[in-house]
């Protein structure tokens, strides 16, 4: 499987988990997505973390923004049932 191949399942992954944490009806549920997509990115993490090591600096640098782009998406604080305010 190639970078671009994980990272567009885990990204399809992380989002779809997320959607469902957002439209949990059950604080319960959405802690389960949310687990969910924080577990999907920690895979890609570590998977894609091999190829950083072994790779040129190209691969490096998209990994490091594809990251930053899943820290956004796994933002507890979207979940409305997750909000330090309830």
């Amino acid at each position: 499987m190639t970078y671009e191949e994980l990272t567009e399942q885990a990204t399809v992954s992380i989002t779809q988990f997320m959607d469902l944490a957002k439209s949990a009806e059950h604080k319960f549920s959405a802690e389960l997505f949310c687990n969910a997509a924080w577990g999907a990115t920690m895979l890609w993490r570590d998977l894609t973390n091999k190829m950083k090591q072994d790779s040129d600096c190209e691969i490096f640098d998209a990994v490091n923004q594809q990251d930053a782009v899943f820290e956004k998406l796994i933002d507890r604080q979207s979940v409305p049932l997750l909000n330090d305010d309830e």
